[in-house]
């Protein structure tokens, strides 16, 4: 391929075990392109993931509907990072589909795709303003309740996780 040299280049570190060379790093920007050539064309992309130009620069805009639409399952993942969890499931009505004392396990069934499966749980970590911060965590889609999911993002069996929790 011949082409003109890029004017700007935005990666971040992908492997820290290789700092230099192949696989190293991965096209990332949060606002803008992360490629840009000088008359004007870009390439955007969100940690290694090429995406339409408004998944960086217009999240507000991105729908549910859209990202069900959308035929590239990681393209998919990012545009509900990008547009939040909870923004995604609330556009879809979804509702719960197991609470417990651990958290929500939300489910959404996907086209061509394996379902997606979020446990929704409060940090344990009270902020200095005396919040806390609610975090939305996909996980295996075997997952049927908020206490597996949540074991599960520790790689514990729920029984494990539950002896671990309460000690």
């Amino acid at each position: 391929m011949v082409c003109e040299r890029p004017v700007a280049i935005h990666r971040e570190l992908a492997n820290p075990d290789v700092v230099r060379g192949w696989g190293s790093h991965r096209l990332h920007c949060e606002d803008g392109p992360a490629v840009v050539w000088p008359d004007g064309w870009g390439v955007w992309s969100w940690h290694g993931v090429r995406v339409p130009q408004h998944v960086i620069e217009q999240p507000e805009l991105i729908t549910a509907q859209q990202v069900l639409a959308e035929q590239n399952a990681e393209v998919r993942r990012v545009m509900i990072d990008r547009m939040t969890p909870e923004r995604f499931l609330g556009e879809l009505d979804a509702e719960p589909v197991q609470q417990d004392d651990y958290g929500k396990l939300w489910r959404v069934e996907l086209a061509d795709d394996e379902p997606l499966v979020m446990v929704e749980l409060d940090n344990s970590t009270v902020e200095p303003d005396g919040s806390t911060k609610t975090y939305f965590l996909r996980v295996n889609p075997e997952c049927r309740t908020a206490l597996e999911a949540v074991s599960w993002t520790f790689d514990q069996k729920p029984s494990d996780y539950v002896l671990v929790a309460q000690s």
